[in-house]
Formats: C-alpha cells, sequence, structure tokens
C-alpha cells in the first residue's frame, strides 16, 4: 500500500495509536479480495501484509472468516512485539500492558530465569498501577504456579503471599474472575 507510511503517522499523530491495522478490499467475480497491513505505529515499520482470497459466500459462513485468521495474527503479532519490547527496553519506560503481556507470558515458561522475570514484569506493573486488581491477581497467580513448579524455597510462605495478594486484588475489585478462582481466605 503506497500510502502506508502516511496512515502509519497518522494513527500514531491523530489517535495515540501503538499499532495500526488498515486495508483494502474489492471484489473479483466470486471472491473477495483483502489486502490488509499490520504495523507499529511507534516504530512506523509495517510489520506485516497479507493478501487474503476467499469466496465471498464464505464471509458469511462462520467457518472460514478472514476476519477471525487476521485477529488472531494481529494478537500474535502484538505479543511477539510487546515480549520483545520487554526484553530490551527498562521496565519504567513500558506502557502498562507491556508489563501485563509480558508478565503473563513469562510466568508460562519453563524457563526458570523468564518465570522469575515475570515477577519483576508484574511488580512494577503493580507498584504503578497500584489500585488495580488485575496486576495483583496475576502475581498471586505467580506464586502458585511457583509453588506448582517446584520452584518455591517456602511454600508456606508462597501461600500466604498468593492469599494476600488475592485478598488485595478482591478488596479493590470483588469480582476479579483471576482472583476469584485462585482462592479466598476462609
Amino acid at each position: 500500500m503506497a500510502e502506508s507510511g502516511h496512515l502509519i503517522g497518522a494513527a500514531r499523530q491523530f489517535l495515540a495509536a501503538d499499532y495500526a491495522l488498515s486495508g483494502r478490499w474489492h471484489r473479483a467475480g466470486d471472491d473477495v479480495v483483502l489486502d490488509i497491513e499490520f504495523a507499529d505505529a511507534r516504530a512506523g515499520l509495517v510489520i506485516w501484509n497479507e493478501r487474503i482470497e476467499q469466496p465471498v459466500a464464505a464471509l458469511f459462513d462462520g467457518r472460514r472468516d478472514a476476519a477471525f485468521a487476521v485477529a488472531g495474527r494481529v494478537v500474535r503479532s502484538v505479543l511477539r512485539s510487546e515480549i520483545e519490547r520487554s526484553r530490551s527496553a527498562s521496565l519504567p519506560t513500558l506502557a502498562s500492558y507491556t508489563l501485563l503481556l509480558s508478565g503473563i507470558s513469562a510466568m508460562y515458561s519453563l524457563n526458570r530465569s523468564e518465570f522469575f522475570r515475570a515477577n519483576e514484569l508484574l511488580g512494577s506493573l503493580a507498584s504503578r498501577a497500584s489500585r488495580q486488581s488485575t496486576p495483583l491477581a496475576w502475581i498471586a497467580k505467580w506464586h502458585v504456579l511457583r509453588v506448582v513448579q517446584g520452584w518455591s524455597s517456602d511454600r508456606d510462605s508462597d501461600a500466604r503471599e498468593a492469599l494476600a495478594l488475592t485478598t488485595r486484588a478482591l478488596d479493590a475489585d470483588p469480582e476479579n474472575a483471576l482472583a476469584l478462582t485462585i482462592g479466598t481466605p476462609s
């Protein structure tokens, strides 16, 4: 798309967007042709572009929906990009959603250093968003996983910490699903 540089800059300047998904479509016989571009608006770089052709009828049958395929690819691209950003930038400069996405992703790593990095990322987010329940609930989950994975040096301490964090998360938002799933005090 010839004007992609202009669109990326406009997305960043006028919408304060970090990412931009743009595209065009046209009909070609019984098919619809989508030309799609996904860009990192902060860096001004196109992450990927793609041409999708599918029968017009497939737009409505729900089984081969191009929108779901594109949405899935966007989610994977944002996650990959934010995880990379979290590895190369200092914690205070990272966006809150970068800390959250990267922390959750690192938490499920079987690599010990990545797992412990998750606590650092989520702790930084909890400090920044001290009245939000989500970071507290995810740190509580981290403590539970630390025990489950056998990386805890004090299981009772991790259990108490998970419970305390869950309580704080529920104080901030009594309907936080993750905190409710982890547990509440008896």
